[in-house]
């Protein structure tokens, strides 16, 4: 009887949520890091937020966590209806004790999109769920998982049947794209955390997912366009310098003729040096490298150079089956409002006749509070790449994942300026986005039947190789409701307007859609 009563109370604390708390990892969507980084400046905090996601522990030593991630929406203190309190202000399920904590609550991406001009109506159909928690407070967990069903508009279906792959979401392998005539898309994904904190200067972190360094909108050392992939992650803390290394698998791009998941595995290393002298000024050196993944009937040995956790030493030995990436990045922060912030990344190729050095550098600057005006934000940023930045041979050791690239999403050989506008009053949410760019070579024409499986096609990993020349003009804009803070769940409704020459071919569509969706990861379709 006792056992039975034990279980009861457990239950009841369960479905409960009197105690409430935060992720254990601040989410990679730009609402997060916005809110992170605008407390930040405001504060004067010395401290880096360039290599994420971070754990919700290192945060909560400068501020509630939960009160900073809240969107400013205030739950009453008195608030006993079950369905509101689940609906709009807290995670769904909770246990929460002195020595352990876990929350479980579903997500969702329910929309409905039109061609505003041929009427054509695509739908998407994620339903997920996401657990998370703690044991203590040294270790941390998070789980999530997606299924879906999707339509998309022509240029995102000739990607995915280009490319096998669903932009960051999906790919023929975990996962499995599932199509139907080729329009109608079924696929899932998986990802996972563990997080350990030793001491007050060493986190470390095992898992499969995605990770983004740098600053800004895009990254050119590592972003989360790519799909998930399996990793591990120290970071150390120091005075002023922090220093993080990472190490990874990838999977290669080919599939290779006659078979179905026959991709070739590659290995790689990041290393990330942080120096933060003063609050206003972050420096940030970084090196990439892709070895080949040991294979015994290739004569493909491990190399121990693999297991280096210091920068920049891979990058000066010559290795044929290993790939290099370094480069450089630097952020002010002035007038607790404006953040100015950029990056440059270079590649050597030893010989061959793609050799030498190749750039790629961003800019950009983010302003808080625009004119002292509360909530109202605008960013800036402009990426450039010459033509064979992050592609090598052999073509395994690109800088690529899964048929997409590691950093920016265009690849290679790209110009691009974002500007982004956003604001909120209270639930309310505005928010603009406009891409202008180019990208690919006019020698390349657009092919006349993309397939899904295939030994030979113009461009191996979309925009990472060569594409057709490309000039694109491309908007967002939507309104907001946000219903939870705690799972950034939302309604939206919005205009996206795609205006893109191809080849010397016009393509252009605008989309009116809404949405009901759980905000938690990005997905980039402005290409």
């Amino acid at each position: 009887m006792k056992k039975v009563f034990k279980y009861q109370v457990f239950f009841t604390l369960f479905i409960s949520g009197v105690n409430s708390f935060g992720q254990s990892f601040v989410p990679l969507t730009s609402d997060y890091s916005r809110v992170m980084e605008g407390w930040v400046l405001e504060n004067n905090l010395n401290i880096s937020t360039s290599v994420k996601p971070l754990s919700i522990h290192s945060l909560n030593e400068f501020v509630n966590s939960d009160s900073l991630f809240s969107f400013e929406v205030k739950k009453p203190e008195i608030l006993k209806n079950w369905i509101v309190r689940k609906l709009f202000y807290e995670n769904f399920l909770i246990a929460d004790t002195t020595d352990f904590k876990i929350a479980i609550d579903p997500l969702f991406n329910l929309q409905y999109e039109k061609d505003a001009q041929s009427g054509i109506t695509w739908l998407n159909n994620t339903r997920g769920i996401r657990i998370f928690g703690s044991l203590g407070n040294k270790i941390f967990f998070e789980s999530n998982y997606f299924e879906n069903q999707s339509t998309f508009p022509v240029y995102l279906t000739d990607y995915i049947n280009s490319s096998i792959v669903i932009p960051g979401q999906g790919y023929t392998g975990q996962g499995i794209i599932r199509d139907f005539n080729g329009k109608s898309f079924d696929y899932s994904s998986a990802s996972g955390m563990l997080h350990y904190r030793y001491g007050r200067h060493f986190e470390f972190s095992a898992g499969h997912g995605k990770l983004f360094i740098g600053d800004g909108y895009r990254s050119l050392f590592l972003s989360d366009n790519s799909f998930n992939y399996p990793h591990f992650r120290i970071t150390a803390n120091y005075g002023k310098i922090q220093y993080t290394r990472i190490m990874a698998i990838l999977m290669g791009d080919y599939i290779q003729t006659g078979y179905i998941e026959a991709r070739e595995k590659k290995l790689a290393g990041f290393n990330v040096l942080n120096y933060l002298p003063f609050y206003w000024l972050h420096v940030m050196f970084f090196e990439g490298n892709i070895w080949r993944y040991p294979n015994v009937n290739k004569n493909i040995n491990f190399d121990f150079n693999y297991l280096n956790p210091v920068i920049y030493i891979n990058s000066v030995l010559s290795n044929v089956n290993c790939k290099s990436l370094g480069g450089m990045g630097l952020k002010l922060n002035l007038l607790k409002a404006v953040q100015f912030y950029g990056q440059v990344a270079m590649d050597k190729i030893p010989s061959g006749s793609n050799s030498g050095n190749h750039f790629a550098w961003q800019a950009g600057a983010k302003y808080f509070n625009v004119f002292n005006f509360k909530n109202l934000y605008f960013q800036a940023e402009y990426n450039e790449s010459q033509n064979g930045t992050y592609v090598y041979n052999p073509q395994i050791l690109d800088y690529s994942h899964l048929n997409q690239a590691l950093a920016h999403p265009l690849g290679t050989n790209f110009s691009e300026l974002v500007l982004i506008a956003h604001y909120n009053y209270k639930r309310l949410q505005f928010n603009g986005k406009w891409n202008f760019s180019n990208y690919g070579l006019s020698s390349v024409q657009v092919p006349n039947k993309k397939t899904k499986y295939y030994s030979d096609y113009p461009f191996a990993t979309p925009f990472i190789g060569v594409g057709p020349f490309t000039e694109l003009k491309f908007a967002d804009y939507k309104i907001a409701y946000l219903l939870n803070p705690k799972t950034n769940l939302k309604i939206e409704a919005g205009y996206t307007s795609r205006n893109a020459i191809v080849d010397g071919i016009n393509f252009n569509q605008g989309f009116v859609y809404i949405s009901f969706i759980s905000f938690l990861e990005n997905w980039y379709y402005d290409f």
